[in-house]
């Protein structure tokens, strides 16, 4: 039983990791019988390296990078994702399963002069199991890793694949060399092995983490362009609409023109002069802004809301709740019918607490993330599932919070703000003008 277990313990040690780290792909049809080639072609291989002895380390690297190699493709033909996506998701099973295999390992290495084979053995799978899903937990992305690919640089992606390279090379030497190896040595190609693990695993969160902050501030450093601009453009608008009023006045008297092209030209200048008016002149512009979107895209929008209670935002929070919160809404309502596409913004107290309220038509069966924000259906995630976060984040700077609930047909967006910020705010303001 000892000796099955060091020969093909490996299909199950390797096995897990590679299943935890590919969960979030897209699987092909017939998944689970294509799955089974996984464990097939790790059992053919502990086969094989039992059955036939390796004369050299550089056999035993051979053996081992074909392995991998397979298991690339394998993955490739049970999920339906690009090829260098495949190849991410499973060097992160790999390398998940290396780091688990050299600790326990290590521990087993302890434990043997003090225990029995048989419970060193149930201590070491029991920790290569709990590691796996330690790295899982912590390395392991619930974006779409075509998001993930997608924000790697041509040097990142090398570096990956070399340091992963020479994990595989270290490990190998040292298993071939074993029986020389003294307790100090060990010791040491441990710490050394598991810190170029740990690199590969560091280096792609922290790109990752680093390029999503760098996609929110250039979002946001366009909306606030976008803001500035607009407001110019509606002063020009409102200066234009009211000398075109007074023309219209004009050839109204004069009786020059047929009351059918003086109802044209009123129902046209109508269309752009819907400015919002809530409150809040930064709300407003956006409104505006989102009204001609409206228009196009036959959305019916109404708000009843006071946009003074977003007074106490700073102009890039009020552009991060509004800009995401529309754009969002918008992005959902055209994938509709345009009878179907209804919009509404509105607010109201309770206690002390300000809701404000962003609702709009929703059909389909909604999948939520562990964060409870909807899953993206957008083809980039990085970029379309920023908005929801944006918005909770900006939100719990005014200790405020934020839910989201979808029931018959409709999606409501709540924002939960506690009016003691707004008063704290409109206090500071007195203080600072007196």
């Amino acid at each position: 039983m000892v000796d099955f277990f060091y020969k093909y313990g490996l299909v199950l040690e390797l096995w897990l990791p590679l299943i935890l780290f590919t969960l979030s792909l897209k699987k092909r049809k017939l998944f689970f019988l294509r799955m089974l080639l996984i464990p097939i072609a790790i059992g053919i291989f502990c086969f094989v390296r039992s059955a036939f002895p390796i004369n050299s380390v550089f056999e035993k690297i051979v053996i081992y990078m074909i392995l991998y190699f397979v298991l690339f493709l394998l993955n490739y033909f049970i999920y339906d994702a690009q090829f260098r996506i495949i190849v991410y998701c499973t060097m992160g099973g790999i390398i998940a399963q290396h780091v688990a295999y050299t600790l326990s390992d290590l521990v087993r290495y302890f434990l043997l002069p003090s225990t029995s084979l048989l419970w060193a053995n149930i201590v070491y799978a029991i920790l290569a199991i709990i590691i796996n899903i330690v790295l899982f937990l912590s390395f392991s992305f619930n974006q779409d890793p075509r998001d993930f690919i997608r924000l790697q640089k041509g040097p990142i992606i090398i570096s990956t694949i070399m340091i992963f390279i020479i994990c595989i090379i270290v490990l190998q030497f040292f298993e071939y060399y074993r029986s020389q190896v003294i307790l100090p040595y060990y010791i040491l190609f441990v710490v050394l092995d598991m810190t170029c693990c740990l690199t590969i695993y560091l280096i792609q969160k922290i790109s990752y983490i680093s390029a999503r902050d760098t996609i929110g501030k250039e979002i946001m450093k366009n909306r606030l362009h976008q803001y500035e601009s607009l407001q110019s453009v509606i002063e020009v608008m409102n200066i234009r609409i009211h000398d075109l009023k007074h023309q219209i006045r004009k050839l109204e008297k004069d009786n020059s023109v047929s009351p059918d092209v003086i109802k044209q030209l009123n129902d046209t200048i109508s269309k752009y002069k819907n400015f919002s008016r809530c409150g809040n002149d930064i709300i407003d512009t956006i409104l505006t802004e989102k009204n001609i979107k409206f228009e196009k895209e036959e959305i019916k929008f109404t708000y009843n809301f006071n946009g003074r209670l977003f007074n106490h935002f700073s102009i890039q929070d009020i552009n991060s709740v509004f800009g995401n919160a529309l754009d969002n809404a918008i992005e959902s309502l055209i994938t509709l019918p345009p009878e179907k596409r209804f919009l509404t913004i509105r607010s109201f107290e309770k206690g002390n607490i300000a809701i404000i309220s962003f609702e709009n038509t929703f059909y389909g069966k909604p999948s939520f993330n562990k964060d409870g924000l909807l899953n993206t259906t957008k083809e980039s995630s990085i970029y379309h599932g920023f908005g929801l976060k944006s918005i909770r984040s900006t939100v719990k700077k005014y200790n405020g919070n934020m839910t989201i609930t979808i029931e018959e047909g409709t999606f409501k967006l709540q924002l939960l703000i506690p009016q003691d910020n707004i008063k704290t705010k409109e206090k500071q303001d007195e203080s600072s003008d007196s």
